[in-house]
């Protein structure tokens, strides 16, 4: 594998997910929304910048997109008490709910989907090598998360 062929196979399965999320989740939001609610969903109390490192997305578009869901009663913006030239984004107890309302994001199903061309055993194998390829950059993905978010894990 090139990494050409790595890039476009890591955009395949964020687009996989992001197109699952959207469904599981609430059909009225975009990737983008989807993306932003994931990274206050893993770690709540990140700055738009942070937000921004994580999910890939312009610092411009997730500010707007962090508006946009903090007029929609999802999320609520306020000032970091250590800092008051930084402001925080969080869950609101509507956010909480509807994420709690939404079925598993478990990802088999949609990996299933993305590989029923193949047979059953290469589908299993592939479904066992990425959730083995998770398990190890999981402590990479923490580290990095850590790294972004003033300490916070």
């Amino acid at each position: 594998m090139n990494l050409s062929e790595l890039r476009r196979l890591g955009r395949a399965l964020s687009n996989a997910a992001l197109a699952s999320m959207h469904s599981s989740v609430d059909n009225s939001l975009t990737g983008t929304e989807i993306a932003v609610l994931d990274c206050i969903r893993v770690q709540d109390g990140l700055t738009v910048g942070e937000i921004a490192r994580r999910s890939g997305f312009a610092q411009s578009r997730v500010s707007a997109v962090v508006a946009e869901l903090a007029g929609r009663g999802l999320l609520v913006i306020s000032t970091d008490p250590q800092d008051r030239r930084r402001s925080l984004v969080e869950a609101t107890p509507a956010l909480v709910d509807l994420l709690a309302e939404s079925p598993t994001l478990d990802a088999s199903p949609t990996l299933r989907t993305l590989f029923a061309d193949l047979p059953e055993n290469d589908s299993k194998e592939l479904l066992t090598a990425l959730e083995k390829a998770a398990r190890v950059i999981e402590p990479q993905a923490a580290a990095y998360r850590k790294s972004t978010g003033q300490g916070q894990v």
